[in-house]
C-alpha cells in the first residue's frame, strides 16, 4: 500500500484510479477499466552551459494492490511523446519514447526511466495497461494512486499545455 510518507519525486498526479476487470471492486476509485493514459507536459530547466542531448527522467507510479500471478510480467506501462508531424504542417503524432528500465509495473512505488530530449516542452503520454496474459475475468484489480518525477533537467505539470511558438524536437 502507497502511504504519503514512501512518496518519491515531484507530485505530478494524485487520485484513485481502478484498473483491472471487476468494477465496482474499489467504492473509493473510479473505475477505468483496463488501461489509463496521463497526458504530462516536461519542461526543461534553463541551465546554462553543456546539457546531455538526451537526459533521462524517472516517473515513479505508486498504486494500492498490486498483484502479479504466476508467469506474469507485470502491468504494461508505456510512454507516448506527442510531437508535431514534419510531413505536414499543423499535425501531430505520437511515437513511443524509450523506456531505459521499468515498462512493467509489478510493485508500488515503480521507476520508470527514459531517455528524453532536452529541449522542451515535451508532451508525454503515461500509458498504464492491466497484465492481460491470464485467463479474462482473473486480471489484478489495483488502484493508481501517484505519479510523480524525478528528474535534474526537467520538472512537469499534468495535461498537455499550448504553446504556439513550441519549437519542433
Amino acid at each position: 500500500m502507497s502511504r504519503s510518507s514512501d512518496s518519491v519525486g515531484e507530485l505530478v498526479w494524485r487520485g484513485r484510479l481502478h484498473l483491472g476487470s471487476d468494477p465496482g471492486v474499489y467504492g473509493d476509485a473510479t473505475y477505468v477499466g483496463l488501461a489509463t493514459e496521463w497526458a504530462v507536459t516536461l519542461h526543461n530547466f534553463k541551465v546554462e552551459g553543456a546539457q546531455d542531448p538526451s537526459p533521462e527522467v524517472t516517473f515513479v507510479l505508486e498504486a494500492d494492490d498490486v498483484a502479479i500471478y504466476g508467469a506474469a510480467k507485470g502491468h504494461a506501462v508505456t510512454l507516448w511523446l506527442y510531437q508535431p508531424d514534419p510531413a505536414q504542417q499543423f499535425a501531430w503524432m505520437r511515437a513511443p519514447l524509450p523506456i531505459v528500465s521499468g515498462d512493467r509495473l509489478a510493485a508500488s512505488p515503480h521507476k520508470i526511466v527514459a531517455r528524453v530530449p532536452a529541449r522542451g516542452p515535451l508532451r508525454i503520454g503515461i500509458n498504464l495497461h492491466v497484465e492481460e496474459t491470464i485467463h479474462p475475468g482473473l486480471y489484478d484489480d489495483f488502484v493508481a494512486t501517484r505519479i510523480g518525477l524525478i528528474a535534474k533537467t526537467h520538472y512537469a505539470s499534468l495535461g498537455f499545455e499550448y504553446e504556439s511558438d513550441a519549437p519542433r524536437v
